[in-house]
């Protein structure tokens, strides 16, 4: 797995960079440690299906990310998550801001800021 740093609502969050997912996902967990779960539209409530099902607890339509020194607002899927990672920046925004993953760099790469993909042992902590 890859991350990067990024903040939601002013709170740092590691991030993995998940070509697998159509849309941004965050755990419930973190969405409550960031401040934001009284904002999940229910409405969007269900099952996502692929390698395996997560409970899809709803959907935030405006949620402040700060990549860089540049905050954009963002939708977001809340997951009932055990196990993975907090948030996963998911194909929808990558394609929006034409993302470039260097790998030889360790960096993916936004128009508006480069972040450094995190070490293994700084993600491990």
């Amino acid at each position: 797995m890859l991350y990067v740093e990024v903040k939601v609502n002013s709170c740092p969050v590691k991030a993995t960079i998940n070509t697998g997912d159509e849309v941004c996902v965050m755990s419930s967990a973190c969405a409550k440690r960031c401040g934001i779960f009284g904002l999940v539209d229910k409405r969007y409530a269900g099952i996502a299906r692929g390698v395996g099902t997560c409970k899809v607890i709803g959907r935030i339509h405006g949620a402040n990310f700060q990549i860089g020194n540049t905050t954009i607002v963002w939708k977001i899927t809340i997951m009932d998550m055990a196990v993975g990672s907090d948030l996963g920046i998911g194909m929808d925004l990558m394609r929006r801001y034409g993302t470039y993953l260097d790998l030889g760099k360790n960096e993916l790469r936004f128009p508006f800021a480069t972040l450094k993909i995190l070490p293994d042992e700084v993600v491990a902590k």
